[in-house]
This record gives structure tokens, sequence and C-alpha cells, in this order.
């Protein structure tokens, strides 16, 4: 799917790894790392960026995203890491009003910050 992304018209899709092996052939480096590539451009205002990763690198990806002028609304993340039983009986993954199992999980970094998600 990342392969047919990348071969979209008006769609962008930059890829890193933090460690890479020898079959590996794009970048490597923390992600805040390839915002400063220069054949990485993003139009702000006209950008949703979908954040996928460990939670560790969240905090520091989103922070970077916001130095760039990114606005919550075009922050794209998962909460996943919260979910137990995956169909909002456990009540492990409820956040403030919601369950990630079922009401996510995928969140606009506004949601979950409305959410009280410190994240």
């Amino acid at each position: 799917m990342l392969k047919q992304w990348g071969q979209t018209a008006d769609f962008a899709c930059h890829l890193t790894v933090d460690r890479s092996d020898p079959s590996w052939k794009g970048h490597t480096g923390v992600v805040g790392a390839l915002f400063k590539k220069p054949d990485v451009s993003m139009e702000i205002d006209n950008t949703i960026v979908f954040i996928c990763g460990p939670p560790v690198m969240f905090r520091f990806v989103l922070k970077d995203l916001k130095d760039m002028g990114f606005e919550d609304r075009n922050m794209v993340s998962t909460l996943e890491r919260y979910m137990k039983c995956g169909v909002g009986k456990c009540g492990h993954c409820c956040i403030g009003v919601a369950y990630v199992c079922s009401d996510g999980p995928v969140f606009t970094l506004e949601q979950i910050r409305r959410l009280g998600e410190d994240i």
C-alpha cells in the first residue's frame, strides 16, 4: 500500500526507519530528520500528516510538526497502545469520554487533546 501511495499524484509518502539493514534503500534516521531533507517539501495549509510508530516518537514528531506550522486538526495519529479487549467491554482504553477501540483508534491531535490525553 505504501508503494501505491508513493506513486499517487498529489500525494507524498515519506518513510524512515531508525535502524536499517542492507536491504533498506530509504531514509534512515528519526522522523523529524525527514522534515529537514531538501527533497521533502510540504504545503502546510494543504497537508494532513498521518503518524504511526512507537508512542515515544509521537511527542517529538508532533512538536516538530507544530514548529513547522501544522494545526492540530491536520495531524492524525493512533492510540492503539491503549486497547486490550478491542470491543469496548473492559474499559481499559477509555480516555475521557471515548473508547479507543470503538471510537478510534485513529484520532486527530485536536481530538486527542480534547480527550485530555497528554501526547
